[in-house]
């Protein structure tokens, strides 16, 4: 198991915004928390994808009796999800930032096409700028860095784009990937078109690396966006005034549909 050589993020669990707090806070803030959930999920199932890369017999995904062929099949598919899981995580804290520096409103919360064409104009240059509006300059160093600094992110990066551009790696087990022809004349063979290979071992490993220092780089993250009531628990629940005021949302909600019904 790799877990003894992982940052524990179980914190990040607190974080994530319910129906009890999402009146405390401006819509871009609650958004923002709402993303840091996408960030921890990916961040689990690439945990878990580096795990299970390695079991020998790993229960409900490889049966007793499949063949060496069949068990590189499921190992080359655990690792093209954990590459793209870790490389998911980038650009979602991209968009973490995203929402939380951008002003909304809340009905973004009842409109998912809303939503959803907001993220779209999310990429790395659009938040630069934004941060740098917001005078934000070191927060916009720290990912700029992150992302364009740092060797062992540019490495995963790079083996994710591999995959998304050019085509699956070899990894041992999956037949033959010949370099050259066998046939030879004096000694000479002609090069063949074949799949780039893969080391899962030191794959691993850099998976290791890049985890633990996306978790650093994300806490600074998680710091600027996260009310410290809630990372501290003392954040206040709804009252009866905040019941009240969210019926009094829903009852225009369903008047509002009424009336577009009717058009």
């Amino acid at each position: 198991m790799s877990e003894d050589k992982l940052i524990d993020v179980k914190s990040w669990f607190e974080y994530f915004p319910n129906e009890l707090i999402i009146d405390k806070y401006t819509a871009n803030q609650i958004m923002s928390l709402e993303k840091i959930k996408d960030v921890y999920n990916s961040l689990t199932y690439g945990r878990i994808c580096i795990d299970n890369l390695f079991l020998e017999n790993p229960g409900y995904l490889i049966d007793e009796d499949m063949s060496k062929s069949g068990r590189s099949v499921i190992k080359s598919t655990i690792m093209n999800n954990c590459l793209s899981y870790y490389n998911y995580c980038i650009d979602y804290s991209w968009q973490v930032l995203w929402l939380y520096y951008n002003t909304v409103d809340k009905s973004y919360f009842n409109s998912m096409d809303k939503y959803i064409e907001f993220m779209e104009k999310c990429n790395l240059k659009k938040l630069k700028k934004l941060l740098i509006n917001k005078d934000e300059k070191q927060l916009c160093k720290h990912i700029e860095a992150f992302f364009n600094n740092n060797n062992k992110v540019k490495t995963i990066r790079k083996k994710y784009n591999t995959i998304k551009h050019r085509g699956f790696y070899h990894i041992e087990g999956l037949g033959e990937n010949y370099k050259e022809s066998i046939i030879s004349i004096d000694g000479k063979r002609l090069p063949l078109l074949h799949r780039e290979e893969i080391d899962l071992n030191k794959l691993k490993e850099e998976l290791i690396e890049f985890d633990n220092l996306f978790v650093k780089y994300f806490e600074v993250i998680i710091d600027k966006v996260v009310p410290s009531e809630i990372k501290d628990g003392s954040c206040r629940e709804m009252t009866l005034e905040d019941v009240i005021a969210r019926r009094n949302d829903l009852l225009k909600l369903v008047e509002n549909e009424k009336l577009n019904s009717k058009k």
